[in-house]
């Protein structure tokens, strides 16, 4: 029995300026843009895990790990329109900031069987996947006719569930073959609010896959491989 955990936290500052300078050339004229522009971000990440693996026998094992990650992250934006020859009552300081917060979990089951022989392999894996995001934004402009406030909200709810198993053989020293099938369901709706309305989308994409490899070994240093793989994908969205 094979146990472990292990935390993480990563927080900072990550700050940038800068000066914008726009020209547009025309036939008859030439109009300016020049902007100051200033960044802060501050993220905030606090990942955990923990999980473990069971031996069976000396052949087999079973795993399954939990991943936790709750993040969270503000981002605060300054323009300054210093000169604008092609909107003049476009001057005065644009402010936005942007919350972030969410977590995302994950569920990871595992299975190996190495079999008595050096040839077989069988690997399965089935993982649940979910997240969670919140994210708010704020605007104010401020120009000589006075401040003009803006805002949206977005709610995002994924999720992902996956399957999988792979299976290895060899026949005699020459013949080998491995085969494998995987399916992948997705969903994914966010729900966004922008000027007093409410908007919704949710997109959902399933994926099935199967493939076949077979390998010959014609002698020690030449041999072929020939492959295939099946695909199906079904979306949908609204």
């Amino acid at each position: 029995l094979n146990l472990f955990t292990s935390m993480n936290y990563r927080t900072g500052d990550r700050v940038g300026d800068g000066l914008r300078e726009f020209q547009y050339a025309y036939i008859n004229r030439i109009d300016s843009l020049f902007q100051n522009t200033s960044r802060t971000s501050t993220p905030s990440n606090l990942g955990f895990r923990i999980g473990g693996d069971y031996y069976p026998s000396t052949n087999k094992t079973i795993g399954y790990t939990l991943d936790i990650l709750d993040h969270k992250e503000v981002e605060q934006n300054r323009i300054d329109y210093l000169v604008n020859t092609i909107n003049p009552d476009f001057i005065g300081e644009n402010r936005m900031e942007e919350n972030d917060d969410g977590y995302h979990i994950d569920h990871v089951l595992s299975y190996e069987n190495k079999y008595d022989s050096q040839e077989q392999l069988l690997k399965a894996y089935a993982s649940f996947a979910r997240e969670i995001d919140d994210v708010s934004e704020t605007g104010m402009m401020e120009n000589q006719y006075g401040p003009d406030i803006s805002g949206s909200s977005t709610l995002e709810n994924n999720t992902n569930v996956t399957l999988a198993v792979d299976y290895e053989d060899e026949y005699g020293e020459k013949l080998g073959i491995e085969t494998g099938l995987k399916f992948t369901i997705r969903d994914f709706g966010e729900n966004l609010t922008y000027l007093e309305d409410k908007y919704e989308n949710d997109y959902q994409e399933d994926i099935y896959a199967a493939y076949l490899v077979t390998k010959y070994n014609l002698t020690d240093r030449f041999g072929f491989k020939l492959g295939a793989r099946f695909e199906q994908v079904e979306t949908k969205a609204n």
